[in-house]
């Protein structure tokens, strides 16, 4: 059998810090991020023999935002006893980990995709912030974002 070693809760964690949300969505918005999760792919079938790409895609993503988002929460001071006084005000935004953010591709500005600093984005579509090459890529292929450039 395995046993399991150096595993952490997000959830957990951000509770000790006096987060009252603790989804990775809720979670990444309280930051500044807009995660979009694939409700299709997530209630896909996850246990089949080969997982498609985009269920790959989806695990990465859903792995790389979990890590980022435990840096980033680790660096909070744990939430203070409760203070009947102070119970109703809301924990200040904090400052979150940078943000990995990839280079442009050969072509994307031409194709209206802009790199800023808290991600990718096609100024055509206004879709952003993208964190990842392949979902780019995937915008990019995507009808709605190929009527827009053929529009001009």
């Amino acid at each position: 059998g395995l046993e399991a070693a150096g595993i952490a809760d997000v959830a957990t964690v951000a509770m000790r810090k006096g987060l009252e949300k603790t989804g990775l969505k809720s979670l990444a918005k309280h930051f500044g991020l807009n995660i979009r999760k694939d409700a299709c792919t997530a209630c896909s079938d996850w246990e089949c023999v080969q997982l498609s790409e985009r269920q790959c895609l989806y695990a990465a993503e859903d792995a790389y935002f979990s890590l980022w988002l435990l840096s980033t929460i680790e660096q909070l001071p744990d939430a203070a006893p409760a203070d009947p006084a102070t119970a109703s005000a809301a924990p200040a935004p904090q400052s979150a980990a940078p943000i990995i953010v990839p280079q442009l591709q050969a072509n994307w500005a031409q194709r209206g995709v802009s790199r800023r600093t808290d991600g990718l984005w096609c100024e055509r579509c206004g879709k952003g912030p993208i964190f990842t090459l392949e979902v780019m890529e995937r915008h990019l292929d995507s009808k709605q974002h190929q009527r827009k450039e053929s529009a001009g």
